[in-house]
């Protein structure tokens, strides 16, 4: 298997964003990209003055969810993925 990444737009609702980010089961929420594990990282978390993530620099539109996809089975994270955009639409 070769990992990847990408991104989603989910949407401009802030807690379907969040609701979509809680309801993944199979990816960590985490800026590093370097392991082999399947990662997200929600642009909004940028915005957020408080949060550790914070930047001035706006690099995406906060909207956005950024993917990284490890080295898990690929249906297993098919059918998180699945299951999380249902959750919000």
């Amino acid at each position: 298997q070769a990992a990847c990444d990408f991104i989603i737009d989910v949407g401009e609702n802030k807690s379907k964003i969040e609701k979509f980010c809680n309801n993944l089961n199979n990816f960590f929420m985490g800026a590093s990209w370097g392991g082999h594990e399947s990662l997200i990282f929600p642009e909004i978390s940028r915005y957020n003055n408080d949060s550790e993530y914070y930047s001035k620099t706006d690099f995406l539109p906060h909207n956005f969810v950024r993917f990284y996809i490890g080295l898990e089975e690929t249906d297993l994270l098919i059918e998180d993925l699945d299951k999380s955009l249902k959750s919000i639409t």
